[in-house]
């Protein structure tokens, strides 16, 4: 998804309009599952499209269902928000998550259900939930319970 293919009706949240490219990605996400795109030799994980391994450079990838679970590798909270549709959702939590089956790859998202955000920590364990948006769903995150920091 580019920046410019965000679309917005009126005071709705964005909707992202998937490219070719990352297709599978979001059918994924509207299966429940988080897909990312493997590199066939070297394992490494990426969560967009890509043309060569960024870790080895090989060619080859193959997308593939992982766990959805992760840590907490930062988080900040904001308390204001410039689109309309987010208005009625101020104090929220956008959280950066390194993915258990690769650490190295970071996902930036919002972490949802949780309603204290002095409980979240770095390194708590984290786990994917899926936010239905117009004909799209979101990656969201949520802490696994027992892991308030």
């Amino acid at each position: 998804m580019n920046a410019s293919s965000a679309e917005s009706v009126g005071s709705a949240k964005p909707v992202p309009v998937p490219e070719t490219e990352d297709l599978p990605y979001w059918e994924g996400l509207r299966r429940g599952e988080l897909v990312l795109q493997r590199c066939d030799s070297c394992g490494a994980l990426t969560q967009r499209a890509m043309l060569l391994c960024a870790n080895c450079g090989c060619e080859e990838r193959t997308w593939t269902a992982v766990s959805g679970r992760g840590t907490v590798y930062s988080f900040a909270v904001a308390n204001q928000t410039w689109v309309r549709g987010f208005q009625g959702e101020t104090l929220y939590v956008i959280v950066v998550v390194s993915v258990a089956e690769w650490p190295s790859l970071l996902i930036t998202t919002n972490l949802v259900n949780s309603s204290d955000p002095d409980a979240i920590g770095l390194g708590a364990d984290v786990r994917a939930v899926f936010e239905p948006r117009g004909d799209q769903v979101m990656l969201q995150y949520e802490l696994v319970g027992g892991s308030h920091v």
